[in-house]
């Protein structure tokens, strides 16, 4: 009797595991990870100078078209919600942002989120630039004229 108790709890169980492995496969695979791509400026490569924006300047970057655009944020240091425009341009959203006078003469880190339309799949990126001195930039404009 007790063997076939022990068979019987062993079955239930087998077949509860192995629902539940084929459930989150499934949700896996209808599930699409937002790809955030093509910064500007550039992204940082190991081995050369950070890229370099101007004092407010604009940064942008691509955002993959299985992003839900209302849910698209960026984060400079941890700190600061940048103001993003949101451009859609079938198949990928084009979004930019100005960088807050805050930052000035900084390195700053940008931190990008995006949720998808369909499923709780966020896609996580970002990238680093150097934030000119606003003088900088009016003296780089001035010797451009």
């Amino acid at each position: 009797m007790t063997i076939i108790k022990s068979l019987t709890i062993t079955t239930a169980l087998a077949v509860l595991l192995s629902s539940s492995a084929a459930y989150a496969r499934y949700e896996d695979e209808t599930c699409k990870i937002p790809k955030i791509r093509n910064f500007e400026p550039a992204e940082h490569k190991k081995g050369e100078p950070v890229p370099e924006v101007a004092a407010e300047g604009e940064i942008a970057f691509y955002v993959s078209y299985v992003a839900d655009p209302t849910t698209i944020r960026a984060v400079a240091k941890k700190k600061y919600q940048l103001k993003l425009v949101v451009d859609d341009r079938k198949p990928y959203y084009r979004v930019s942002a100005n960088l807050p006078p805050e930052l000035n003469g900084k390195y700053v880190r940008i931190d990008i989120y995006a949720k998808a339309q369909s499923g709780e799949c966020v896609g996580k990126d970002g990238w680093l630039v150097k934030v000119k001195k606003a003088a900088e930039t009016v003296e780089t404009e001035a010797i451009a004229e």
